[in-house]
């Protein structure tokens, strides 16, 4: 549900044209660099708020609970003013394609939802609180009603207001507004596990050690998770100098695989709940056969879906308004997609939610940040500019990394290492 709020942007603005779903496309990369960063410092904060509640330390995981809201709100808040003064400049470097039409549509798209980073804070520091309890129930409902308000702005701007990309962007920052408020007041429930108090003074108030604990493991992650990003920011720069078809091709592409390798997404949020106590209460055998058994679901999810993809990716495709070269290049892309996936996905991007659940960021850090720079980016300029196989190439590269993750994080895990580490500084 928290993929289709951009599917349904990418969708919708699809019938304003190939412009408009390659400038949506390319400014969700961007997005995503930034909503990363505090998404990983609230993924921190609750691997963190886990282990505390492994010790029945229910106090403490509610300080950490109330450190993490504090952290994510103002990191938020920096990012999102700098975007929307930088905006010009930043749709500037990642677009070189020229085109004046899609610069315009990108610099508005971005501008507006930058407005949406505070909120978007307040929400991902809420459901790493709610998650890290073990209630997901609360993430989903909200997921769908933040999925309600943006399709019905979409539908209301962009099909009866006719505002274009700008329409789609307002969607959803109203909707993220919207779920983010409400999230925060379910922080107040005292029936929850972990709850806030509702004091001014309580709320704001920092612990030294709870901070230093949470960006022990956040910002590692904020770091990876970033400059993951930022290497498929420089893929896209790379994107951009292909033809306009395969530019939205491959946004199209970007939207599908992220619905079809969300029940592994989904299982690999499920490891902080479950391998996270384990860890904080010292039972490692536990926490490695959870471990285990979590890598087993993961394998069982994406094979069906995966196999989906590539059965119907032609229908799939036909949901878009694409040109013909754009539908068959795209289904090119899904068909190998689906075949690399299904062996490659769990141990290259599943694996690292279960080791940092044990407080094992630094290592996923390394190995996710080099193997990006020097496989991804590196990779993907060869097979682009040099050996000219275009869109393909692009994918191609994103699988060489792939596979360097599956070796180096596999290892990582059948040895053990991974479990010797804890979040918890000692007082």
């Amino acid at each position: 549900m928290l993929i289709a709020v951009g599917s349904v942007d990418t969708l919708m603005v699809s019938s304003i044209g190939e412009s408009a779903v390659a400038a949506v496309s390319a400014m969700d990369s961007l997005n995503t660099l930034f909503i990363n960063m505090f998404t990983a410092i609230g993924a921190g904060g609750a691997v963190v708020m886990a282990q505390y509640l492994g010790r029945n330390d229910e106090t403490s995981a509610g300080s950490v609970a109330r450190q993490l809201l504090v952290i994510v709100l103002a990191l938020s808040g920096v990012l999102s003013a700098l975007t929307v003064a930088f905006h010009k400049g930043l749709v500037n470097i990642l677009d070189r394609s020229g085109d004046g039409e899609t610069l315009l549509r990108s610099c508005a798209y971005l501008r507006v939802t930058a407005l949406s980073f505070p909120f978007l804070g307040i929400y991902n520091g809420c459901v790493s609180v709610f998650r890290a309890q073990g209630d997901t129930k609360s993430s989903l409902k909200l997921s769908m009603a933040q999925n309600a308000v943006n399709i019905g702005g979409n539908a209301l701007m962009i099909y009866v207001l006719r505002m274009d990309v700008t329409g789609a962007a307002l969607a959803t920052l109203f909707a993220r507004a919207a779920v983010s408020l409400i999230a925060l007041k379910s922080m107040f429930d005292t029936q929850r596990r972990v709850h806030l108090l509702r004091t001014g003074r309580d709320i704001f108030r920092l612990e030294r050690k709870k901070v230093r604990d949470i960006l022990r493991q956040g910002i590692p992650a904020g770091v990876e998770n970033s400059l993951f990003q930022l290497g498929k920011i420089l893929v896209i720069g790379i994107v951009t100098t292909l033809p306009t078809f395969q530019r939205a091709a491959n946004g199209v592409c970007n939207v599908v695989v992220g619905l079809a390798n969300a029940p592994g997404v989904a299982l690999s949020f499920g490891c902080v709940a479950l391998v996270a106590p384990e860890v904080g209460a010292c039972r490692r055998k536990e926490a490695m056969r959870l471990g285990r058994k979590m890598v087993g679901m993961m394998y069982l999810a994406e094979l069906p879906v995966n196999l989906a993809m590539a059965l119907l990716a032609g229908p799939i495709l036909s949901l878009y308004a694409l040109s013909e070269a754009g539908r068959a290049a795209g289904a090119q892309v899904l068909l190998v997609y689906a075949l690399v996936s299904v062996p490659l996905w769990t141990p290259a991007l599943g694996l690292p939610f279960i080791l940092r659940s044990a407080g094992d960021a630094r290592f996923t850090m390394a190995v996710s940040v080099i193997t990006m720079l020097l496989l991804r980016v590196g990779a993907c300029w060869i097979y682009v500019n040099a050996l000219r196989l275009g869109l393909m190439g692009v994918w191609l590269a994103m699988f060489t990394d792939w596979a360097a993750r599956s070796v180096l994080f596999g290892h990582r895990f059948i040895s053990g290492k991974w479990l010797n580490h804890s979040c918890i500084t000692e007082e």
